[in-house]
């Protein structure tokens, strides 16, 4: 009966004719929270607070305590392989995994996801500098240069893996078919 968003737009909360609300979170496409006796009205500004509706008793509030455990992130794409390894940038900015379609990188503050296609990615790691990212797969061992610049408004980085060498030549027995 009454939909309303959390002011970052990543909480749905929804009203049904049963009584009860329900938060879903965007991300996983899942009900994080069932509450009956009460239909959720708004968000506070902070989305912190959320306003209710109690029938004949009137209005309340509720308070949300978000985990600051971990985060999840949807992907655009479904991943038709699993994912091999995992790695995060020492700075903290970038997550990069590897599956049969080469690397992808997730900047962690915008949600951007990119991916550098290439033959099957085992293995993932940045050098502890921070300057340099090194692949280990089909195509051999090999290290890239990590750019990093801001766009145009400045307030999103953008990120680049340039090949720099291969270390260790792929190895020409390996059926690739």
């Amino acid at each position: 009966t009454h939909l309303t968003f959390s002011p970052t737009g990543d909480l749905l909360v929804c009203c049904g004719r049963d009584g009860a609300t329900r938060l879903w979170d965007l991300a996983t496409d899942r009900t994080v929270l069932t509450q009956p006796g009460g239909l959720a009205k708004r968000f506070g500004m902070d989305g912190r607070r959320l306003a209710y509706d109690r029938d004949t008793l009137g209005v309340g509030i509720w308070e949300l305590l978000r985990s600051e455990v971990y985060q999840t992130f949807r992907m655009t794409d479904a991943q038709p392989e699993p994912v091999e390894e995992i790695a995060f940038s020492p700075d903290g900015r970038l997550l990069t995994w590897t599956d049969a379609d080469g690397f992808c990188w997730l900047e962690i503050e915008s949600g951007q996801v990119n991916r550098r296609t290439m033959r099957k990615v085992y293995s993932v790691q940045f050098h502890p500098s921070g300057q340099s990212l090194f692949t280990g797969g089909f195509d051999g061992l090999r290290q890239w240069r990590v750019i990093s610049s801001t766009n145009a408004n400045a307030r999103q980085w953008q990120w680049q893996f340039e090949p720099m060498q291969t270390l260790v030549e792929p190895n020409p027995i390996v059926d690739l078919d």
